[in-house]
């Protein structure tokens, strides 16, 4: 299969190039012969080794092909690249500033295409390595881009500047013929000298069009506007004779007329001063009586003009503060559904979609009611926006609330605060004070109260527990229960490995160098959620402390912020950089470690219980 196919190869070449070298083809084709006879023969080895003799062979043909063509091609393109730059030059169109910069890149390509000719390999040339053929061929290619580059530039300045002339030509033999076709049957006849001189010189620049000579179309128009110049002036001659043997007739004409109007012009004018002074005596008394008629009038129609545009800008003032209170009212729609505090199709926007649809009906006809209507949907969207603010203030406040008294409540549990002391009471009592003010609806009172305890218990924390004294280890109840291990400095339960077992409760923000603190990092960190994605968990938590609410992104240095429980983790205190903590993970097995020991206490318990009941009742 594979000689034939080697065989195949020959004659495809063959057939594609005539002129392969003759020495290469008779040697494949008897090396092939020969590799078709050993194989017959039984001699695979030394047929496949003929074979892949004559598969050499073929390479070296085809590279010979590939050269030649490559030749041939780069040959023919710089040829046709040459011709259009020397005709772009006969025209004149390289100095023309329309494409003398298209022109000068074909000039550019052409002579980069000049500087590395000389490096293509010659036509009977082979490449005796595969790297040498590819550098062959990228060689090749460099050189007939730079002639196809400069032929595609040389045509785009032919066929550009070609076409505007032709268009000049095409308008300015039109132009010519329409001046031609106004003068025909005025001042050029049909058939006349000037009328044979002119169609004769059109159809002329109308065949030097068509071979691209512009320069005859330019001197055959010349012609015909100059014989139709020529035809307008003799007939321009012609009409002035004619024009002065009527003038003269005219003249001596009108002498006798004139003498005979003289006489009776005499006559009539006597009659006419007399009747005209009886006719101005009339005029001047109808104009009088005209005159005050129309000022009578102009006043009537000034006083009634006056009173309309005084009613139009009324009713134009009240159209636009219509459409301006419709305006305001709709944008505030918007908004509200835009950030759902109108649910749409509720009761309540039905209400307001109904004020607001009346409004926009009655802004031309009655913009005082349309107005009406738009304040009153106004009116009832501040109330719902009052509402929506008094109950997301109440949530935030009554959740800072809980976290104060879940946050009072472990500092009593860790003995920070001693109960019925003097700072417990103040506590409890600005706790009490927050919660009255929210039963009151007070919000701000509400997370004034607030501020003060979280800030009486940060200070309380500061200050560090009351009990029970720093120590290696707290004993148990008594029954049975391990106690804690506790660090001597800092009072925190650690565990074998020393790393603190409760997650911080709080975390006072640090500015870092060079990526600072920011919430989606700080929820990041293993001791917090180790997770960023929580970070709008500190954001809602927080927003009470942050200088803009409205802005999660400005957190400042110094700033203490509240990280609340996520799944029931443990956490107290505030983050200490010289402590290690364990990881959010590794609490939430911790926790379920104490549940299940609790569980299984309270199981115990309940046997104990049921065990001892029994042995009573017996």
């Amino acid at each position: 299969m594979r000689i034939k196919k080697i065989i195949a190869t020959i004659a495809l070449l063959s057939f594609t190039w005539s002129v392969l070298p003759a020495q290469t083809y008779e040697d494949a084709a008897r090396i092939t012969e020969e590799a078709d006879t050993l194989q017959n023969e039984g001699q695979y080895q030394q047929s496949y080794d003929k074979s892949q003799e004559a598969s050499v062979s073929i390479d070296k043909a085809s590279m010979a092909l590939f050269y030649r063509l490559m030749n041939v091609r780069i040959s023919k393109t710089r040829s046709d690249a040459d011709k259009a730059i020397t005709e772009i030059n006969q025209m004149g169109a390289s100095s023309d500033n329309q494409f003398k910069t298209t022109y000068e890149e074909a000039v550019k390509y052409f002579e980069e295409g000049n500087a590395n000719v000389g490096s293509i390999p010659a036509p009977d040339a082979t490449a005796q390595t595969d790297e040498e053929f590819i550098a062959a061929s990228n060689t090749f290619t460099t050189v007939l881009n730079s002639y196809s580059n400069a032929l595609s530039s040389a045509n785009t300045v032919k066929e550009g500047y070609l076409g505007r002339e032709r268009n000049t030509a095409s308008k300015t033999i039109a132009d010519a013929k329409a001046k031609y076709n106004a003068a025909l049957g005025k001042s050029i006849k049909a058939g006349d000298n000037n009328d044979k001189t002119v169609s004769g010189a059109l159809a002329k620049a109308d065949e030097a069009l068509k071979s691209d000579n512009f320069a005859s179309v330019q001197q055959n128009v010349a012609a015909a506007l100059a014989g139709i110049t020529k035809a307008e002036a003799d007939a321009k001659a012609a009409a002035e004779r004619a024009a002065a043997a009527a003038k003269a007739k005219a003249e001596a004409e009108a002498k006798a007329k004139a003498a005979a109007e003289a006489k009776a012009k005499a006559e009539a004018e006597a009659k006419r001063k007399a009747a005209a002074e009886a006719k101005a005596k009339a005029e001047a008394e109808a104009k009088a009586k005209a005159e005050a008629e129309a000022k009578k009038k102009a006043e009537e129609e000034a006083r009634q003009k006056a009173e309309q545009e005084a009613l139009a800008k009324e009713q134009a003032d009240a159209v636009a503060k219509a459409k301006q209170d419709i305006a305001n009212a709709q944008e505030k729609y918007d908004s509200l559904v835009n950030d759902n505090t109108i649910t749409r199709g509720d009761e309540v926007d039905q209400n307001i979609s109904t004020l607001l649809a009346d409004a926009n009906n009655l802004a031309e006809t009655d913009p005082a009611a349309a107005s009406e209507k738009a304040l009153e949907a106004s009116k009832a969207m501040d109330d719902l926006i009052n509402e929506r603010d008094n109950t997301i203030a109440r949530e935030e406040n009554q959740r800072q609330l809980d976290e104060i008294k879940a946050r009072y409540q472990e500092l009593v549990d860790q003995g920070y605060i001693i109960p019925d002391s003097e700072e417990d009471q103040n506590l409890s009592q600005a706790i009490k004070d927050a919660e009255d003010a929210l039963a009151n609806n007070d919000n701000a009172l509400a997370r004034q109260k607030l501020e003060e305890a979280n800030n009486s218990m940060n200070a309380i924390y500061e200050m560090g527990p009351k009990r029970p004294v720093d120590g290696d280890l707290v004993e148990g109840d008594g029954d049975g229960e391990r106690g804690q291990i506790i660090d001597a400095t800092t009072g925190q339960t650690v565990n074998t490995e020393g790393k603190v077992t409760v997650l911080p409760m709080y975390y006072t923000v640090v500015q870092r160098t060079p990526l600072t603190d920011a919430l989606w990092r700080i929820a990041g960190y293993s001791f917090i959620y180790n997770d960023p994605i929580q970070w709008y968990r500190l954001y809602q938590a927080n927003r009470n402390v942050l200088r803009d609410p409205n802005n999660p992104d400005l957190i400042l240095p110094g700033q203490v912020l509240t990280i609340p429980s996520m799944n029931g983790e443990e956490r107290a205190g505030t983050y200490d950089p010289n402590m290690e903590y364990i990881t959010y993970d590794e609490a939430i097995i911790l926790r379920n470690q104490q549940q299940n020991n609790t569980a299984a206490a309270e199981e115990g318990a309940n046997t104990a219980t049921d065990t001892e009941a029994a042995q009573t009742a017996q």
